[in-house]
């Protein structure tokens, strides 16, 4: 698979809550939208059927998300090719807290913002 070239990939990472999200909107309205493609890794979460969700789960471990997935999509990007992340972490059947519908479509754009805790966590990104 062919890259494009002159894509810069931003890689936002640190802990739940630190304000990652906003940094990526705001960068995305400082480059402009349309030059923009965030990618949440929360999207990227393992299914709590895959994962062996259960009391003990610990959601904040890396083997929690899925990283061939990210490889896979991210290599989508750089080729050229619009993606659709397989969940959208603000949706959730919330009795089960199982993700309930297919994630955003992502258009590929000379700025790509990878943001999540494990964002520059795999040795590929």
């Amino acid at each position: 698979m062919e890259c494009r070239d002159n894509v810069y990939i931003i890689g936002l990472g640190g802990g739940s809550g630190s304000g990652k999200s906003s940094v990526a909107r705001e960068l995305a309205t400082l480059s402009g939208t349309n030059r923009t493609a965030t990618v949440h890794l929360d999207d990227y979460y393992l299914h709590p059927k895959v994962f062996g969700a259960g009391p003990n789960a610990n959601w904040d471990a890396p083997e929690a998300l899925d990283f061939e997935g990210i490889r896979c999509d991210l290599r989508s990007l750089l080729a050229g090719h619009t993606i659709r992340t397989p969940y959208d972490s603000r949706l959730y059947e919330l009795e089960h807290g199982n993700p309930v519908s297919k994630g955003p479509q992502i258009v590929p754009a000379e700025f790509l913002i990878l943001e999540g805790v494990y964002a520059i966590y795999d040795s590929y990104v």
